[in-house]
């Protein structure tokens, strides 16, 4: 019975472990969202360079993070740079 109330806790603390870390990657992709929409001045859904060097850095990794090579970012492509690390986003272009 002992073991059985352990193994109870514990599922319940790795629940709110597991809660914590989903509301924190929710967070963090709302902050990105909302970074995106206000680099995005001419609201067309896309970044080109001028809107993209507004954010420091990201004029460097624009061509890295262009994956379709359109000279755009779209949302993905920017929240994709910012989660993965840098090589992994151009190994995704090839």
């Amino acid at each position: 019975m002992k073991y059985l109330v352990v193994a109870i806790l514990l599922l319940l603390l790795n629940s709110i472990v597991l809660n914590a870390r989903a509301n924190d990657a929710i967070e963090a992709l709302r902050q990105l969202d909302d970074s995106f929409r206000n680099l995005d001045t001419n609201k067309d859904g896309r970044l080109g360079r001028r809107e993209a060097s507004r954010e420091a850095g990201l004029d460097a990794l624009f061509a890295r993070a262009d994956l379709d090579r359109d000279n755009n970012l779209t949302a993905f492509e920017y929240e994709l740079l910012h989660i993965q690390p840098v090589n992994e986003v151009a190994f995704l272009r090839r």
